[in-house]
């Protein structure tokens, strides 16, 4: 069985993650609560580039504009 991928709990975190990505294929999965509350909020982001996967914490604080750039890239398979 694979490891767990890390948790990216910080700004840093994410942006050495995003750097380390080189091919031209991402894929992502959002976990969202909007069960108990009226406005959905992302909770968990899964995500699988090059073989590594990562789970980014928005709860924690973590700035997910950092990934705009990559989802709005033509070339990047999502």
């Amino acid at each position: 069985m694979p490891e767990a991928g890390p948790w990216i709990l910080d700004d840093g975190a994410l942006g050495r993650w995003l750097s380390g990505r080189h091919g031209d294929a991402v894929a992502l999965d959002l976990e969202a609560d909007s069960f108990h509350h009226y406005h959905e909020k992302i909770c968990l982001v899964q995500v699988t580039a090059d073989g590594r996967d990562a789970l980014i914490d928005p709860l924690a604080g973590v700035d997910l504009s950092a990934l705009r750039e990559l989802l709005a890239d033509p070339s990047v398979t999502k």
